[in-house]
C-alpha cells in the first residue's frame, strides 16, 4: 500500500511534489521534494530530489513497480546492492536511474556511508566516480570478498567501474584509515593509484 501526505502538481511527464509523508511497502517512507520530468518512460524520467529522511528495506525495494512505456515493471536491484539490505538517506538525488548524483548520508546494514558520488550503469556496467568516505563500513560482504577483506574506514576520492572484485578497475586518492584484510587490521593508509 501506498499513502502519501503532501502536495503534488503538474501532469504525470512533469510532477512536483512536496512530501510531507510517503509510506510504501512494509515499512519505506519518504520526507522531501521531489520533481519528476519525463514519465512514464522511466530511462529517460530525470529526478531532482532533496530527501529530509528516506528508509527503505530490501524488501520495500522488490515490492516497487516501475513504470516502463505501456508496461510496469518490477525494479530489479543488483545483488551487490541487495546485501546493503535497507538504506536510510538523507541528502539528494539528482539525474536519472541509469547516470544520477547522490550527495548525503546512508546508513545501511553493512555501515554509514558519506557520498557525492556520480553512478553510472552503461551497458549493465556500473560506473561511479566522485568521493566517498566511512568510519565503519563492511566492504568485504559488500564486495563477496569475506573473510579476505573485513570491516573498512576511509575517505576517498574515487573514480572506477565495475562491482566484482576480480575484474573492477578503481583510480582512488585519500586515507583508509583502517582495514582488515586476512585477519591483519591496517592503520593509516596513504592511498594514491589504481586498486
Amino acid at each position: 500500500p501506498l499513502k502519501f501526505v503532501g502536495t503534488a502538481k503538474g501532469t504525470v511527464s512533469n510532477l512536483k511534489a512536496n512530501i510531507d509523508y510517503l509510506t510504501f511497502g512494509n515499512s519505506g517512507s519518504l520526507v522531501g521534494d521531489v520533481k519528476i520530468k519525463g514519465l512514464p518512460d522511466i530511462g529517460s524520467t530525470f529526478f531532482d530530489a532533496d530527501f529530509k529522511q528516506l528508509y527503505a528495506s530490501i524488501s520495500d525495494i522488490d515490492l516497487l513497480k516501475i513504470p516502463n512505456g505501456t508496461s510496469v515493471e518490477p525494479l530489479v536491484l543488483p545483488e551487490q546492492v541487495r546485501t546493503l539490505g535497507f538504506v536510510r538517506f538523507k541528502g539528494s538525488f539528482v539525474g536519472f536511474l541509469s547516470d544520477f548524483v547522490a550527495y548525503g548520508s546512508a546508513e545501511t546494514a553493512l555501515g554509514v556511508l558519506k557520498a557525492d558520488i556520480n553512478l553510472k550503469t552503461p551497458n549493465d556496467t556500473l560506473k561511479y566516480s566522485g568521493s566517498l568516505a566511512s568510519k565503519g563500513f563492511q566492504l568485504g560482504k559488500l564486495l563477496g570478498a569475506e573473510p579476505t577483506v573485513k570491516k573498512t574506514a576511509f575517505d576517498l576520492e574515487i573514480d572506477g567501474k565495475g562491482s566484482d572484485v576480480e575484474s573492477m578497475w578503481l583510480d582512488a586518492k585519500g586515507q583508509v584509515t583502517s582495514i582488515d584484510v586476512l585477519g591483519y587490521k591496517y592503520k593509516n593508509v596513504q592511498v594514491d593509484g589504481l586498486l
